[in-house]
């Protein structure tokens, strides 16, 4: 097998350009809003809902009336159900503080159709954006729904207005009546619907629902985990988790059951102060003025609530002071085919400065051997410093696992971490084989996002992306991308920019059956826009750029050794050297496969024809 890497500049593929059947990326979209310029906001079957946005000045009340709280599930056929809490404001765009006694919120199922949405309101409710809200689907196609309620409930003989869990079912499209969890009337003196700001549900290999909710123990001194046990007369007990670290108070990011039965979370307390030192508090109080916290993952051998063990998930494990801070709204936890954990979560780190970065995606995996290893998919300037300005988007990154690797989507709200330069942002997709390596990357929405980007993979091998629009655009989305099959080669850089001073380095990704003859071309633009001749250049087996003068003079420049994947770099090319030598000059890189021996013109490809954009020597951000 040969591979022919080529640079080609300004009209050389315009050919390969107007040929049919061509893709232009290696994620094919399949459902993406379009831009209307009179609005500026996205349009589309995949706008779900549009969100209100306060437009108070007050700080905190910007956010008050946005959709932050969603889910998704998918049938066997890749039909997207949408659950999400739609906030019903007394007044809109009001600058008064929320009244949480009278803010109501829609609770909506949407359900995919050819040309849109339909939509139910399951309740109206009392509740100010609840967070307990979450869809999954079984193996028999029948969908499990929870969110909360305000219930009147008779508790020491009172009547009292409490948030209550309630679950549903939906079968054949048909929803069964509403079931109060754990209710007194029917369990004295199980307590497991009150309360719980955050429940997640998960489904085990028969179909069995278990639920976790965070609260307080009766007395109200120290925080627990309820897990929600069926009882088998379908309804819940609760049982306390044992073997959880002390703290003053827990937040839950997820909860799974592998295939084994076993289950999984992982959560964060607020452990620190401000400098950094152990938060000592009395009971919950003090919660919301730490803004330092820990992420923790824990697991057991049982679903009964006993014998969990927690792991400390830290950047740096020798560090005194914790690197995981505020601002990590969500975290996302996904299982490998050996029922290995692995969990995706976004650092802002506020108002610092230093060379590197303020924003960032950590991906931390356990190997078959119980072993973490941690990734930042980002990179440091050295002797840089920068403080992004503007608003800034960023939530909680989606990740999922299929037999190819782990695919990871987030925001990218500013140039620093994701070589996005613009201030309305993106939403970035990033692709590892092993959960060590994320070079491979690729744009999705130019918008940032304002919460979970949650990330699901049908069976027709389609990458489903829920996520709520910045604030420019506070829609909730559901964007859809068809992933490669076999017979993948793409040559790509790992990041979209290049500063002054910066080498460009290619790497390839290479998926079983890509057999032939690999062709890469790049393609200059450059600034301002001029007519210039046609230049091809030629990376030779030496590693060195020449410039030739016509196509019959390219050579196979290597042989692909067994087992070659995307980790190996198949060329570097220094600061300001040949062909990439051109100040803040864009380029293009195309690659194709086609079949051994043919012409590349002769259209006998193995796979599409894939673009990259990249743009090298840009100066620094001020």
């Amino acid at each position: 097998m040969k591979c022919k890497i080529y640079l080609i500049k300004i009209s050389i593929f315009i050919h390969l350009l107007f040929l049919p059947g061509i893709t232009h990326a290696e994620l094919i979209p399949l459902l993406v809003p379009a831009l209307d310029g009179n609005t500026n906001k996205f349009t589309g079957k995949s706008v779900i809902a549009d969100s209100m946005d306060n437009s108070s000045s007050i700080p905190n009340q910007q956010f008050r009336d946005r959709i932050y709280y969603y889910d998704l599930a998918l049938n066997g056929t890749g039909k997207a159900y949408v659950l999400y809490a739609d906030p019903k404001p007394l007044i809109p765009d009001s600058d008064l503080p929320v009244d949480l006694n009278r803010e109501k919120t829609d609770i909506v199922l949407a359900i995919e159709t050819a040309t849109g949405w339909d939509k139910q309101v399951l309740c109206t409710e009392g509740v100010f954006q609840p967070a307990a809200l979450q869809i999954e689907i079984d193996g028999q196609g029948v969908f499990h729904l929870i969110y909360i309620r305000k219930l009147t409930k008779e508790m020491a003989g009172e009547a009292q207005v409490v948030d209550y869990l309630v679950y549903r079912k939906l079968e054949n499209d048909v929803l069964s009546e509403e079931i109060e969890v754990g209710d007194l009337s029917l369990h004295p003196p199980n307590l497991a619907g009150l309360g719980g700001w955050r429940t997640r549900m998960a489904l085990t290999p028969d179909d069995r629902v278990y639920m976790l909710r965070e609260g307080g123990s009766m007395d109200l001194t120290r925080p627990v985990f309820n897990l929600l046990v069926p009882d088998g007369s379908g309804n819940w007990d609760a049982r306390e988790l044992s073997g959880l670290p002390a703290a003053n108070w827990y937040r839950l990011g997820g909860f799974l059951i592998d295939k084994a039965g076993h289950p999984h979370i992982i959560f964060a307390d607020y452990a620190y102060d401000n400098a950094g030192q152990p938060y000592i508090a009395d009971g919950f109080s003090g919660l919301e003025d730490s803004p330092y916290h820990n992420l923790w993952y824990a697991g057991s051998d049982t679903l009964d609530g006993q014998g969990w063990t927690a792991i400390h998930l830290d950047e740096d494990p020798g560090s005194s002071v914790p690197s995981l801070y505020q601002f990590q709204f969500w975290v996302d936890l996904a299982l490998d085919e050996d029922n290995n954990p692995a969990v995706a979560t976004w650092l802002w780190r506020v108002g610092t400065l230093f060379p590197g970065y303020n924003t960032s995606a950590v991906f931390f995996r356990r190997d078959s051997t119980g072993q973490w290893h941690t990734s930042r998919t980002t990179r440091t300037f050295e002797n840089l410093t920068y403080e992004p300005q503007g608003p800034l988007a960023g939530m909680g990154p989606g990740l999922v696992k299929d037999a190819s690797g782990w695919h990871g989507v987030w925001d990218s709200s500013h140039p620093r971490p994701f070589e996005h330069e613009f201030q309305r942002g993106g939403i970035m997709y990033r692709f590892s084989p092993d959960g060590d390596n994320w070079n491979y990357y690729q744009p999705l929405a130019p918008f940032s996002a304002e919460g979970h980007c949650i990330t699901k993979i049908d069976a027709k091998n389609r990458l489903n992306v829920l996520v709520l629009g910045d604030h420019t655009d506070t829609q909730l989305y559901l964007l859809r991308y068809q992933l490669p099959g076999d017979n993948l080669m793409e040559v790509y850089t790992d990041r979209r920019y290049y500063y002054k001073g910066e080498s460009v380095t290619l790497h390839a990704r290479i998926e079983p059956g890509a057999v032939g003859d690999y062709y890469v071309a790049a393609v200059s633009t450059p600034r301002p826009e001029i007519h210039q001749n046609m230049e091809i250049w030629q990376l030779t087996d030496r590693g060195e750029w020449q410039k030739i003068t016509g196509l019959e003079q390219l050579l196979p420049l290597l042989t692909v050794p067994e087992g070659f994947n995307f980790h190996n770099a198949i060329g570097t090319v220094g600061p300001l050297q040949s062909p990439f030598d051109k100040p803040d000059t864009d380029y293009t890189i195309f690659s194709l496969v086609t079949e051994p021996g043919s012409d590349i013109n002769a259209g006998q490809w193995v796979t599409p024809l894939f673009a990259r954009e990249i743009t090298v020597n840009k100066g620094f951000p001020q």
